[in-house]
């Protein structure tokens, strides 16, 4: 039998992009690393969880959170 290369390769480490507002009420995003803060590689308590399934080509239009 043939050895055969995987078709995907793990990265060596995840990035986790963090969305927030700044204080001048913009959007900002924040690129964060399991290295740099490894507690967020801990379990963490949730409330509710939600998976969803869409198919090809669903588009949902970005809207601001409700306050």
């Amino acid at each position: 039998m043939l050895w055969h290369a995987p078709l995907f390769s793990y990265p060596q480490s995840v990035n986790i992009a963090r969305l927030y507002t700044g204080d001048d009420e913009q959007t900002h995003i924040e690129w964060i690393n399991l290295e740099t803060h490894p507690e967020l590689g801990t379990l963490q308590k949730a409330e509710g969880i939600q998976f969803r399934s869409t198919e090809p080509g669903n588009f949902l239009d970005w809207h601001p959170a409700p306050r």
